[in-house]
């Protein structure tokens, strides 16, 4: 996002390998004439936008507007909350809104808690149950061939680390199936 002198701009550096809030999950600034320096303004997962002297951004699902000065890059003032719930896309940490200039805003409502848990329906739409715990699901699960296992994709929310996990639907139970050093 370029912020008002057409020079200078700020932009997302993001890992799904490293702690949540590290330097490599940071919102930055830098400009066209000097790219390979840059400056951190806020460690935090989420894409970010200049309106109105203000930098959006998403922490927690919630977006934000904090006070921010162009000239030195820098937050001069307290986070205020806009809304309560934002769309998150966690793959791409990003918030799903827009801001103009003059700061109008849209946003696409979200929900503050990601997780779901499988559920069985039958082909009328009835509910028969559920299998193992709420947790952040990626992807299509997939049933095996007799229907007695469900393998799935899930991500831990605090390192964005994805791992397939093992279902058994007659003792709804769930194993971990793998222990990767890194999403892919």
């Amino acid at each position: 996002t370029f912020l008002p002198d057409g020079e200078h701009f700020l932009y997302l550096a993001g890992t799904h390998t490293l702690g949540s809030y590290s330097d490599f999950n940071a919102i930055y600034a830098s400009s066209l004439s000097k790219p390979d320096e840059r400056k951190l303004i806020l460690k935090e997962r989420s894409n970010a936008t200049f309106a109105s002297g203000h930098l959006l951004y998403v922490r927690d699902n919630v977006l934000v507007a904090q006070p921010f000065d162009p000239d030195r890059l820098e937050t001069i003032g307290k986070p205020i909350a806009l809304t309560e719930s934002v769309r998150y896309s966690v793959p791409f940490f990003r918030g799903v809104y827009s801001v103009s200039e003059n700061g109008v805003l849209v946003y696409q409502p979200g929900i503050s808690n990601p997780n779901s848990r499988l559920t069985w329906i039958d082909r009328h739409g009835k509910i028969l149950g559920t299998l193992g715990r709420d947790a952040m699901f990626r992807g299509r699960p997939a049933v095996s061939p007799n229907g007695s296992k469900i393998a799935a994709s899930i991500e831990d929310e605090a390192s964005g680390m994805r791992d397939i996990w093992l279902f058994d639907v007659a003792r709804n139970t769930q194993n971990r199936f793998t222990f990767g050093t890194k999403s892919e």
